[in-house]
């Protein structure tokens, strides 16, 4: 059996997916993974070098679908104990990144792991991204995970500040972070096929935050796991149009699959997102979204209340999120 299972969906990425399993095969022992690509969209001009690798299952969608539909497509498919999810424009190093996943996932099952992640991005040299290179052979800059926040500031519930690492260090005990970011996520590959956390999003975006938010009120944690670093590539432009509508949809699935049972926290959240989308008909599209695909969100909701341990106070408590302005009627204008 494998150790590691790594899922990894793209989109209209070009080579930078043969350069990120080229990356992974560099600095461990291929045989010991199996690596799941899923492609978003029918065709891939590359798939004859992403099928040169013995190690790859290639998925290719018949269309597309969003990057949490591709992962979770890629966690069922995923054998090893232990799965990590990252994204197609990665770079890893040789400091053993595979045993210290596989040690923290069988430690606690539960946890979302979120590794270190260290900044790449487009502009740099051919050199710097070499995927035959240690992404840790410079200095660069790293965070680890995300904070939420709630403020007039932010034009959502939840919205995301990234947490670097003296301030994790700092701020939270047992490595803690409220909420994973960085793109590469891991957990028991078990858990995560029950606990269904990247399950039932559409397109892209609010991802992090669901699963986030989900792992905790099922009693699971979110944590940083500081001593493995994962290079990702940020770009200024995504390689694909972004859509809006399924922004909101995701915010509003996440409320109502995660929230049912906390009216007044849900209906502040609702009108906290409406308040901040006055005159948009992309708001009241992504509602009318939410209706139609009733007999979906149910689905889920039903499992995530089925498994649910925590309420979402209780939660925020916990992690000493300031929600407050939530329930300020000046927010809400």
């Amino acid at each position: 059996m494998k150790k590691l299972s790594i899922v990894m969906p793209f989109l209209k990425e070009g080579l930078e997916p043969v350069k990120t399993i080229t990356s992974i095969n560099n600095t461990t022992n291929p045989q010991e993974i199996e690596i799941i690509a899923i492609c978003d969209e029918p065709e891939y001009e590359h798939e004859d070098l992403i099928n040169s690798f013995n190690n790859v299952k290639f998925i290719k969608n018949s269309h597309t679908v969003g990057i949490d539909a591709s992962r979770s497509i890629g966690i069922h498919a995923a054998t090893a104990p232990a799965t990590l999810i990252i994204d197609g424009h990665m770079r890893f190093s040789r400091d053993d990144w595979v045993n210290k996943i596989l040690e923290a996932t069988k430690k606690e099952p539960t946890t979302l792991w979120c590794t270190k992640s260290l900044v790449l991005d487009t502009t740099m040299s051919d050199e710097e991204l070499d995927p035959f290179k240690d992404a840790l052979h410079k200095e660069r800059h790293f965070s680890v995970g995300a904070e939420f926040h709630f403020n007039k500031d932010h034009n959502y519930p939840f919205g995301l500040i990234w947490l670097h690492l003296t301030t994790f260090k700092d701020k939270y005990q047992d490595n803690e972070v409220p909420c994973v970011l960085g793109a590469n996520y891991a957990s028991s590959t078990e858990w995560l096929k029950r606990s269904r956390l990247f399950e039932g999003l559409i397109g892209y975006g609010f991802s992090e935050q669901y699963a986030s938010i989900k792992n905790w009120l099922l009693g699971g944690k979110c944590k940083g796991l500081e001593d493995v670093g994962i290079a990702h590539i940020f770009r200024k432009n995504r390689p694909y149009t972004a859509n809006y509508t399924q922004h909101l949809y995701n915010m509003l699935f996440t409320a109502y699959t995660l929230f049912p049972d906390e009216l007044d926290f849900y209906t502040n959240y609702i009108n906290f997102i409406a308040s901040k989308n006055v005159s948009n008909p992309q708001f009241n599209l992504a509602l009318e979204m939410l209706e139609q695909r009733y007999d979906i969100v149910a689905t889920y909701r039903h499992h995530a209340l089925s498994m649910k341990t925590i309420k979402v106070v209780d939660m925020l408590s916990h992690l000493n999120i300031n929600f407050e302005d939530m329930y300020n009627p000046e927010t809400i204008e």
